[in-house]
């Protein structure tokens, strides 16, 4: 006797909401991250109410809570609103933050840099493009 056993896959769909640990309910991308003193600092690209550059901390490194801004105000040489993936940065026991913005007088793509003697800010800009 000869069976035949035809095998039918059955997919279950499970809705699931998930919110990102790093940044919440905002969106924020690029993020550079540095460990100090056993917190985790990351700053990320985007920024909201004329605000630029947020930075989350965490001391397990999943449970990001924001803790300020890089850049309360846009640097005046830059175009409004045109600024991508921030790193910090410690040398000599300064802070330093590298971003990506766009220069206002060319148009171009530059980096920019400001510094800081906390890790929290306040970031000073150097005041025009580094390259």
């Amino acid at each position: 006797m000869l069976h035949s056993f035809v095998l039918f896959p059955f997919f279950v769909a499970l809705v699931v909401s998930y919110t990102n640990p790093v940044q919440g309910n905002r969106d924020s991308p690029d993020p550079g991250v540095l460990l100090h003193n056993g917190v985790y600092y990351a700053v990320t690209t985007m920024g909201w109410e004329g605000h630029y550059f947020p930075i989350w901390s965490s001391t397990t490194g999943t449970d990001f809570k924001q803790a300020g801004w890089a850049m309360p105000s846009p640097p005046a040489w830059t175009a409004c609103c045109a600024y991508w993936a921030p790193e910090l940065h410690i040398i000599n026991n300064r802070f330093l933050l590298y971003y990506t913005a766009r220069d206002k007088s060319t148009g171009r793509l530059t980096i920019g840099a400001a510094h800081a003697d906390s890790v929290l800010g306040p970031y000073i800009d150097r005041g025009s493009p580094l390259v």
